[in-house]
């Protein structure tokens, strides 16, 4: 299913979410219900006839839920064991605490962006402990057609602590800096609006190099 018809849909009935999230049926059930004995919420889902090949009568009352509900009932919030199953991923991704949203884009190739990511890693880890909660990132190849052979990285970055950018920065472009000598290679944002999805769709969009733990 495309990024795009995803945010185009404005309802879900549960096989359709637990198509797009990766999330079990019994786990679906159980917001809905949630969602179910929450008054505020009586005008986002309904029942709808619709045709249901599978069942012998063809059609049948079918509950759809409104696409403004899925983010704050419908996220993978355990990361999943399976790397490439990238529902769940992106159901996992979207639930992350962020910070911080960054783009790396040194002249390197796709092994130097994972290599000099992990030591960034280690580096933060040293500093932050278990205070850095959010660590996940994509490496994808360079979009212009003279610049094929390099790759860069997006990361999305969070902490159980408060932080200030210029020092999360500096675990950058210490390590950038022996690189390709200067800092501009680096572009950290704050994520403002934790509500906000659109840094991790971005960071999730489609044809990315995909790497995690």
């Amino acid at each position: 299913m495309g990024l795009l018809y995803q945010l185009e849909m404005a309802e879900y009935n549960i096989n359709q979410i637990i198509e797009l999230t990766g999330l079990s049926k019994t786990k679906c059930k159980s917001e809905i219900n949630k969602i179910l004995k929450c008054p505020s919420y009586s005008g986002l889902t309904y029942l709808k006839w619709t045709e249901c090949p599978d069942k012998n009568k063809g059609y049948d009352y079918i509950r759809y839920i409104d696409s403004k509900l899925l983010n704050y009932f419908f996220e993978l919030t355990i990361k999943p064991k399976d790397k490439n199953n990238h529902k769940k991923y992106r159901s996992y991704v979207k639930s992350l605490k962020v910070d911080y949203t960054i783009t790396l884009t040194p002249p390197m190739n796709r092994e130097d962006n994972i290599a000099i990511t992990e030591i960034i890693r280690g580096d933060l880890r040293k500093t932050y402990g278990k205070k850095l909660i959010t660590f996940e990132y994509n490496v994808e190849l360079n979009p212009k057609e003279e610049d094929k052979k390099h790759y860069h990285t997006h990361l999305l970055l969070g902490f159980k602590c408060e932080t200030d950018l210029k020092e999360v920065k500096q675990h950058f472009t210490r390590y950038l800096e022996e690189k390709v000598g200067k800092s501009k290679r680096i572009e950290i944002n704050p994520y403002y609006d934790p509500q906000n999805k659109a840094g991790k769709i971005y960071f999730l969009k489609e044809g990315i190099v995909r790497l995690i733990d």
